[in-house]
């Protein structure tokens, strides 16, 4: 339930720091993320006459928002301007409240109306899958080397790349890249079987997945988003 509700729209905002912010320069507080995803869900149901839950189940179905709101009737562009108003606000409360510099804020303002039609438009769709097969790529690495995840993670800050420590610890790095790139597949099909995604875009998803994996595979140091 909880990725839903992120693939519903906050995790484009989120991506930005939008979802604000506790101390500044840390991560957002899971609470405001849940907080303001609730606040976006029920503006977006009440605009259209959906209850929260049909909302949220028609997008588990697999449609956008912008095909929900479209299908109820209702003016997309006018939904889109009350959930960047709404996030605007979470912005500028930051800023009132301390826990934001106003150039950092100005930075996010600025760029709402395209994470916001992005999320509408079910683009962030396929980042919360990139997303989900990055995490799984760590359990995946910290199953077969024998590392708890705490331990993975710990190698990578020590100035490790994650084919170091495969390696080290008798993983063949491109056995266990064919692996990953395997599992992703059989999940995409699943997504494509199910409606959620089209055929075209699961192979694109696929194809980039193998080129940032065996990118970041080699680099050192734990990806940002990874550690989540």
């Amino acid at each position: 339930m909880k990725k839903l509700l992120i693939a519903v729209v906050v995790i484009g905002m989120l991506a930005l720091g939008v979802s604000a912010v506790g101390a500044q320069g840390e991560r957002a507080p899971r609470r405001a993320a849940v907080d303001v995803t609730r606040e976006v869900i029920n503006a977006i149901a009440e605009a259209v006459g959906l209850n929260p839950v049909e909302l949220i189940r028609q997008l588990r179905d697999g449609a956008s928002l912008d095909e929900v709101i479209t299908a109820q009737g209702g003016d997309v562009a006018a939904v889109q301007a009350e959930v960047t108003n709404i996030l605007t606000e979470r912005v500028n409360q930051a800023v009132a409240n301390g826990k934001l510099t106003q150039e950092r804020a100005d930075q996010l303002i600025e760029r709402l109306g395209t994470a916001v039609e992005r999320a509408f438009s079910g683009e962030v769709r396929g980042n919360l899958i990139e997303r989900s097969a990055q995490v799984a790529v760590l359990q995946m690495a910290a199953e077969q080397t024998g590392l708890t995840r705490a331990e993975l993670m710990a190698e990578l800050r020590d100035g490790n790349s994650l084919a170091d420590v495969l390696t080290a610890n008798g993983v063949d790095v491109n056995t266990f890249i064919d692996e990953a790139v395997t599992k992703l597949d059989t999940q995409l099909n699943k997504l494509v079987e199910n409606g959620r995604i089209d055929q075209e875009r699961a192979d694109e998803l696929l194809a980039n997945f193998r080129e940032r994996l065996t990118e970041r595979i080699n680099q050192v140091g734990p990806a940002e988003d990874a550690e989540a």
